[in-house]
């Protein structure tokens, strides 16, 4: 870890729901910002996991990539920052429905309605800055991430976009050979 890791100062996430424009309840975590600002209207960030079958968790994570994001989230809320981890549809955990959504993944995206509402979860909020919204994920959080800069640049400020998956068409044959079997 970073000199500068916040080790003193860790937040406790906070569980949070709030409806995707469909009705869908969507779960996520809230870190806030351990000292407020002056004028009290902070930068928020929206992290989106990869998956889209994953679930973050209120803890650190058991896995080391999800346990790094938990970290990365950490920092940004010990720099200022209100920071919204979503666990949008198609997603672990909230059941078969939720899981199975209704046209989710790369070529429907109906998750995206949460991202949207991730954002406006946030804007609607009397500590947040709704002018310094940003977004970051890794893979299909990428993607996702890819997708709200592309659709609502309204919404989102700035977005990073970690090795994001973006051709839900090609196939990389040395990746899972069983998921492709040979004519």
């Amino acid at each position: 870890m970073p000199d500068v890791f916040p080790f003193e100062s860790l937040v406790e996430p906070q569980q949070v729901t709030f409806e995707s424009e469909d009705g869908i309840l969507i779960h996520g975590q809230l870190f806030l910002p351990p000292v407020s600002v002056e004028g009290g209207r902070h930068p928020a960030a929206v992290f989106f996991h990869g998956g889209s079958r994953r679930q973050m968790l209120l803890g650190w994570h058991y896995m080391r990539y999800y346990h790094n994001a938990y970290a990365l989230n950490q920092y940004l809320a010990s720099r200022g920052y209100v920071v919204l981890s979503v666990n949008y549809r198609s997603g672990t955990g909230y059941g078969l429905e939720f899981r199975e959504a209704l046209n989710y993944g790369a070529r429907g995206a109906s998750e995206y309605r949460d991202v949207v509402a991730a954002a406006r979860f946030l804007a609607e909020r009397d500590d947040v800055d709704a002018t310094r919204v940003g977004l970051w994920g890794g893979s299909y959080g990428g993607y996702l991430t890819a997708l709200g800069l592309a659709r609502n640049s309204d919404l989102f400020a700035a977005g990073v976009d970690i090795h994001g998956g973006h051709d839900g068409d090609m196939v990389i044959r040395n990746f899972v050979p069983s998921y492709q079997p040979e004519p």
